[in-house]
C-alpha cells in the first residue's frame, strides 16, 4: 500500500489505488489531465476539505484492496498500447451505438431540457472519434517502429496531450450539465438508464487518458530525460 497525503498527486493516488477513482470522480477532482496537482492544491481550487478527503480514500483503499490486479506501469510498451486501443474502442463504440442514441431518445420526450447536452456530448464524440483513429492509424504505429524520429514521436505526444485537456473540458462540462449524472426521485426508468451509462462512459474514457498521460507519456518524458542526461 503507498501511503497518500497532502503531498501526493491525485495521479499517482490512482497509479498506486485505481479504487480511488470513484472517489475522486464523486468530488470532481480531474485525475487524468490534470492529475500533476497534489491533493492539497486540487481541494483548495475545489473548496474541499482535504483532510476529510484524506480520510474517505483511506478508508476506500481499506475496504477495496487492489487484489492482484494488473498494474498497468508493469506492462511493455507494446502491452500498454493494446490496452489502451482496446479501451479506446470501447470508448468509442460506447458513446456512439449507446449513450448518443439513448440520449437523443431520452431528449425528445423532454422538449428542450437537454439540448444543450446533446450539443456538448455530440461535440465531445466528434473530437474523439479524430483522435483515436490518429493515435491508432500514426501514433501508437510509430511508438512501435525502430526506425521514427524522437522528434517526430514528440510533437505528435504534445499535440495528444492538449487535446486530452480539451476532452478533459468537456468530459467536465457533460458531468456539470447533469449535476454528477444525478436522476431526481421519481425520473423515469430511460433518463436513470441515460445517467448511468453517461457515467460508466465519463470513467472508462477518464481511466483511458490517465493511462495516456500518466503512464505512456510519463514512461516516455523519462526515457527522453534519461537519453539526454
Amino acid at each position: 500500500m503507498v501511503a497518500v497525503d497532502l503531498s501526493t498527486t491525485l495521479a499517482a493516488v490512482v497509479l498506486a489505488h485505481p479504487e480511488c477513482a470513484h472517489v475522486l470522480r464523486t468530488h470532481r477532482l480531474d485525475y487524468c489531465c490534470r492529475g500533476s496537482l497534489t491533493i492539497a492544491e486540487a481541494c483548495v481550487g475545489k473548496g474541499l476539505d482535504a483532510a476529510a478527503l484524506l480520510d474517505e480514500l483511506a478508508a476506500t483503499v481499506g475496504t477495496h484492496p487492489r487484489r492482484g490486479s494488473p498494474d498497468a506501469r508493469d506492462l511493455s510498451r507494446s502491452e500498454l498500447i493494446d490496452c489502451l486501443r482496446d479501451a479506446h474502442r470501447r470508448s468509442v463504440r460506447h458513446a456512439t451505438r449507446v449513450v448518443g442514441p439513448l440520449l437523443l431518445d431520452v431528449a425528445r420526450t423532454r422538449d428542450d431540457e437537454l439540448d444543450e447536452l446533446v450539443d456538448v456530448f455530440h461535440a465531445l464524440v466528434a473530437l474523439l472519434k479524430p483522435h483515436v483513429e490518429e493515435e491508432d492509424a500514426v501514433l501508437f504505429p510509430e511508438l512501435l517502429s525502430r526506425s521514427c524520429s524522437v522528434s517526430r514521436i514528440h510533437r505528435d505526444l504534445h499535440a495528444l496531450r492538449q487535446e486530452h485537456f480539451v476532452i478533459g473540458d468537456r468530459l467536465a462540462y457533460v458531468r456539470s450539465l447533469t449535476d454528477g449524472f444525478a436522476f431526481p426521485s421519481g425520473s423515469d426508468v430511460g433518463y436513470l438508464t441515460l445517467m448511468r451509462e453517461l457515467s460508466s462512459f465519463d470513467e472508462h474514457l477518464r481511466a483511458c487518458v490517465h493511462l495516456e498521460n500518466h503512464v505512456l507519456l510519463a514512461r516516455l518524458a523519462a526515457s527522453r530525460r534519461s537519453a539526454h542526461g
